[in-house]
């Protein structure tokens, strides 16, 4: 038992010492490594204990990712949710306070570069067609229409 322990502990450290993990993410790695559930909960004690294991820099550092790749906050809360992690709009706009990337700024900023090099069309179809795509690019980092489609009027009219 005493071996397992410090196999598993062990195995924890190393991958924390690349970076953080959520507390949910070693209880993962851990079950994939066939250990027991009461150990595991063990080795999650200890190391919260001794604040190896920082669920809250975690937290910090995946919603900073997410900001970056041009996620809306309802996107960013859904992912953490599905990694056992609670947020909220105001813990999420202040790191994008932090961040200086106001969700407005970011969706301009997406818009711009999925028209990047491509020439607006003249034809009224084609041109809906375009607005269609960009708009599927958008709504697929979780902005809402309602945000999205008066910047993008004015940018394709």
């Amino acid at each position: 038992m005493e071996e397992e322990f410090k196999k598993a502990y062990n195995y924890c450290i190393y991958i924390l010492s690349k970076r953080d993990y959520s507390k949910h993410k070693i209880r993962q790695k851990l079950k994939e490594r066939k250990h027991t559930p009461e150990l595991i909960e063990t080795i999650i004690e200890d190391l919260v204990e001794k604040n190896y294991l920082r669920e809250e820099e975690y937290k910090k550092q995946r919603i900073k990712q997410h900001i970056l790749r041009g996620y809306a906050n309802s996107f960013i809360i859904q992912k953490l949710n599905q990694e056992k992690l609670t947020a909220v709009d105001e813990e999420v706009d202040a790191l994008r306070s932090e961040q200086d990337l106001h969700a407005t700024d970011i969706i301009d900023h997406l818009i711009e570069k999925k028209l990047r090099g491509k020439e607006i069309p003249t034809e009224w179809e084609d041109r809906q067609k375009l607005k269609a795509k960009v708009l599927r690019f958008l709504i697929s980092k979780g902005h809402t229409y309602s945000e999205i489609s008066t910047k993008l009027n004015k940018r394709l009219s």
